[in-house]
């Protein structure tokens, strides 16, 4: 029985991804001074093809950010102050937090870690990109071969027909997430001086 949920997940991110496809969005405008900003990036030499649903868990009700495929980038105002993120796969939930100062823009790169035991799958999960890398070569390498996307409205859709479960799946993942200890939550969270 305890494969029925992943047998879900697996319809649902099949779902999502053939809903619509990204529409090519153009270079977001910097946030303005009572702004923040978030880009999700995402390899084009990321290891599967599919398509990974992006969401922000920062208040009960959860808002859809959209699709994130190899190749392509995402960006996201938020306001400043704590946000948290999620990224749901076949083979795991995780969380990204947020840290926002005024005016600045943050980086998270969509990253392949173990394979789930489930599937043998790539779990997908939320690397922050601290302001030491934003000037290197391997962070200028990724974001110049990534283009923004943003979801078509169909997705919108996808996504009021299956909030309970994506919600349920929030509900499940969030209390290990919250018993982390301070370093380990904190090598999961971009801080305020990680933006630019």
């Amino acid at each position: 029985m305890r494969l029925i949920p992943w047998i879900l997940l697996v319809a649902l991110g099949a779902g999502a991804a053939g809903c619509s496809r990204v529409a090519r969005a153009p270079d977001p405008q910097p946030p303005g001074a009572n702004q923040a900003a978030i880009t999700f990036l995402r390899a084009a030499d990321t290891i599967g093809s599919n398509s990974i649903t992006l969401y922000d868990v920062s208040a009960t009700e959860i808002a859809f950010i959209g699709l994130i495929n190899p190749g392509t980038k995402v960006a996201y105002p938020v306001k400043p102050g704590v946000s948290r993120f999620m990224v749901i796969t076949t083979g795991a939930t995780d969380f990204l937090e947020l840290n926002a100062a005024p005016g600045k823009t943050y980086y998270s790169e969509v990253v392949n870690r173990e394979p789930s035991q489930a599937f043998g799958m790539p779990r997908v999960g939320l690397r922050p990109v601290r302001y030491e890398e934003l000037g290197g070569a391997d962070f200028r390498r990724l974001n110049d071969a990534t283009g923004y996307v943003t979801k078509g409205r169909r997705l919108d859709v996808w996504y009021k027909n299956n909030a309970d479960s994506i919600a349920g799946r929030r509900d499940a993942a969030l209390p290990a997430w919250q018993q982390q200890t301070p370093e380990q939550r904190a090598a999961r969270t971009l801080r305020d001086l990680d933006g630019r």
